[in-house]
């Protein structure tokens, strides 16, 4: 059991239909895709470390709007007592990137088509997929994924975000 467990905050950055989605150089993430994020600080909030992460990860500067969900990842190997909470936040894109910036070696918008057929592939580790889902999935799960990214979108669209 652990005694102590790692935050790490995620974004979901959706613009003109696409979503955000990085490539990180660190081995240990089986060289798949995954939302901009990563740890919180110590005395940083959710939304500042999400909007921290994606700029540094991407050149993009984004608003934290709301929490989407959250999620526990386990892992055996891991030195930090093996448990890693992750909160997913929905985020509006301001301006700036897609550069590949700070531990990122690639950075792209993904369709709805592209995403769905990385997820499928599970490119993606399930809890990203989750998050994602939470927000746009469209119908149901099976018999296979359908994503529908105008729901974040107009989600923004009605917050008054500054």
């Amino acid at each position: 059991m652990a005694d102590r467990f790692v935050v790490c905050c995620y974004g979901l950055v959706f613009s003109d239909g696409k979503i955000l989605i990085v490539r990180h150089k660190r081995p240990q993430r089986g060289n798949r895709w995954a939302l901009p994020g990563g740890r919180l600080k110590a005395g940083e909030g959710f939304q500042r470390c999400i909007e921290r992460m994606v700029e540094e990860q991407t050149s993009c500067t984004v608003k934290a709007a709301r929490q989407i969900t959250a999620a526990v990842s386990f892992s055996d190997g891991m030195s930090r007592d093996g448990q890693t909470i992750l909160v997913f936040y929905l985020c509006k894109y301001q301006y700036g990137g897609p550069d590949a910036g700070e531990g990122v070696e690639a950075v792209l918008w993904a369709d709805e088509e592209l995403f769905t057929n990385m997820a499928e592939d599970m490119d993606f580790p399930y809890q990203f997929i989750d998050a994602v889902s939470a927000l746009c999935i469209r119908g149901n799960m099976l018999p296979g994924l359908s994503f529908d990214f105008s729901k974040p979108e107009s989600i923004l669209r009605s917050m008054i975000i500054d």
